[in-house]
């Protein structure tokens, strides 16, 4: 069974499928998500964890709720799409949490899913066939947009080998621009669920050495994405 684990700094991706695949070990090297991100694989036995460790943008801000726009119709409905040579695959759901530094400046995580359970990610969900990571995201108090010249990492990992030879793929260019968004950055930490109405909106175009993912991302909070 393939589980996510997610935790304070933590973020461990597991797949079964792959226990001693050399091309994965090619894969899971430093620089997966973002430049000052580590990957490492536990080889002892039982284990197959792909442990990656957070550090996060710092923002002149102090924390504050924050959001800006309406959201409805079109706004609230994801077109993501994955598309790499003749291979295409919608990316159908996202979900995000708030981030914050040793200093308490919040930011944003998002996670975009192929083929997933429903609901929010938890311990116990099997894997989705494909996951989008954002990173790197501020908090979004008006439209704008930000690209990897700013800190943002998108990364594609492929648990099914349907889109890579390999596990993971990280886009070489990307660029989003935010729509509307209702989050709740003193909510963290709450009874679950703590932000229930929280989503983000955004148009998303990044390119990898494979192709493209480009559409229009509608995340809504999870408190389990949470760090």
């Amino acid at each position: 069974m393939k589980i996510w684990l997610i935790s304070a700094l933590l973020l461990s991706l597991t797949a079964c499928s792959r226990d001693n695949d050399p091309q994965v070990q090619s894969d899971l090297g430093v620089d997966l998500l973002r430049p000052d991100l580590t990957g490492t694989l536990d080889s002892s036995p039982g284990a197959d964890v792909i442990a990656i460790t957070h550090d996060f943008m710092l923002l002149d801000a102090e924390p504050v709720d924050a959001g800006f726009g309406a959201c409805s119709g079109e706004c609230a409905t994801q077109t993501l799409q994955v598309v790499f040579g003749d291979k295409e695959v919608p990316l159908e759901v996202a979900f995000y949490g708030m981030d914050r530094d040793e200093l308490g400046n919040p930011g944003l995580y998002l996670e975009a899913y192929h083929g997933a359970s429903d609901g929010c990610p938890t311990e116990t969900s099997l894997s989705p066939d494909q996951t989008l990571f954002l990173s790197g995201l501020p908090l979004p108090t008006q439209g704008g947009s930000i690209t990897h010249e700013d800190g943002l990492v998108v990364s594609l990992v492929d648990f099914q080998g349907d889109l890579l030879s390999g596990l993971v793929t990280k886009a070489l260019s990307a660029e989003i621009t935010f729509k509307a968004a209702l989050t709740c950055p003193s909510c963290v930490g709450g009874t679950s669920p703590s932000h229930p109405e929280g989503f983000v909106a955004l148009e998303l175009t990044a390119t990898f050495a494979e192709g493209t993912i480009s559409g229009h991302l509608y995340a809504r909070h999870c408190d389990s994405l949470d760090l």
